[in-house]
């Protein structure tokens, strides 16, 4: 157990819808009711579902909070397993693709349009809501 880890998230807790889309959006397989997750040559039960990412041999668990209908993820970011240079060494990447996950689901319930484009900063991007009718394409919906 000393390779697991929890996705700190610092009171957030992940709503499984967008962690689909999320899923959906990166080219992840979501594993509905897997109910363990690959880590360090060995399988964990204790999960609900699981995350597969192309590239890495470990698997991220997703597991229901108690009493709430909301979920933490769980990996082991040890280096053999290729979880850290998708994700972070601790799961940071996650989080922010998340939370971006999480604001295009809240701009396409309004009917906004959105666009992810690179940012100037190296590795990241920027999500631009568009609440009017200024939007101009890109990755995106409208």
């Amino acid at each position: 157990m000393s390779h697991i880890s929890n996705i700190s998230t610092e009171g957030l807790e992940f709503d499984l819808d967008t962690i689909k889309s999320l899923c959906d959006r990166q080219r992840w397989r979501f594993l509905e009711g897997q109910k363990s997750f690959v880590w360090y040559g060995r399988e964990m039960e204790q999960c609900d579902h699981a995350i597969r990412i192309p590239g890495c041999q470990y698997e991220l668990g997703i597991i229901q909070n108690e009493g709430s209908d909301r979920y933490r993820a769980v990996a082991d970011f040890y280096a053999k397993g290729g979880l850290n240079t998708v994700l972070g060494d601790h799961g940071e990447v996650f989080k922010s693709l998340y939370l971006q996950a999480s604001d295009i689901r809240w701009a396409e319930e309004k009917n906004y349009g959105w666009e992810v484009r690179p940012s100037t900063e190296e590795g990241t991007t920027r999500l631009t809501v568009f609440l009017g009718e200024d939007f101009s394409g890109g990755e995106g919906g409208w």
